[in-house]
């Protein structure tokens, strides 16, 4: 039977389950990290929406499919006056969101952008001030991610309100950058929410840490990890 020279996956839950489920030898943990690209500050998303620089923005960038938990961000939203919501990025869900915002009565508060070129978006994303990556738990698949998602936010330094999943759970709370939530908790979200709109110091220690450990939340630190595989394979 042919067999594979190496099997890599992306966390350690995954790698777990691997092992218990086909009995395999366990995998190498590679993680889906971003390249690190430094993206400095600026009002980006507010000149775009025609918002004071004052006013407060909480992002989801990534795309408006079901399981994202982008339903809960517009019903937790309804109770956090003075923040704006911006969702970056294309996807089947936005009439429906649009409409759900209309419902809610959030409507003026909640803004659809295009997807942004690539090379462009961490400076979009750098310009919100927090990073919103709500995952439901709808399978093992989005329950033991890590979510390319957080890294991203990481690395522009924004705070996260995040999934408490397992491994979400470990990047966030050993970066220190961030809220966890139950996602199908529409009074915890909005609890984490209103907490990071009116404790600018927390936001700031956050933001400072996201940035402090840029590069360690980017691929930099998994690259390591993958070209040693080819190199055990090669020789």
């Amino acid at each position: 039977a042919r067999r594979a020279a190496a099997m890599i996956t992306t966390t350690d839950m995954r790698a777990d389950h691997f092992v218990e489920a086909y009995g395999v030898g366990r995998p190498v943990v590679v993680q889906n990290r971003p390249f690190y690209r430094a993206a400095p500050r600026s009002n980006r998303l507010r000149e775009a929406l025609g918002l004071d620089a004052s006013v407060p923005v909480f992002l989801y960038q990534g795309g408006l499919q079901a399981g994202r938990g982008l339903e809960s961000i517009i019903d937790a939203a309804a109770g956090v006056a003075g923040v704006h919501f911006a969702f970056l990025g294309p996807g089947i869900l936005r009439d429906d969101l649009m409409a759900r915002a209309r419902e809610r009565g959030v409507i003026e508060r909640v803004h659809f952008l295009e997807a942004v070129p690539f090379e462009e978006l961490p400076a979009w994303t750098a310009s919100a001030d927090v990073g919103l990556q709500l995952l439901e738990n709808i399978g093992l698949n989005h329950y033991s991610t890590d979510s390319n998602k957080i890294f991203e936010y990481g690395m522009a330094g924004l705070p996260v309100i995040a999934s408490d999943f397992p491994e979400i759970r470990k990047i966030v709370e050993s970066a220190d950058f961030g809220l966890l939530v139950d996602p199908a908790d529409i009074e915890a979200i909005r609890a984490a929410m209103i907490r990071l709109r009116d404790d600018a110091g927390l936001r700031r220690r956050f933001a400072e840490n996201a940035l402090r450990q840029g590069r360690a939340l980017s691929f930099d630190t998994e690259a390591p990890k993958l070209l040693g595989v080819y190199e055990r394979i090669g020789q």
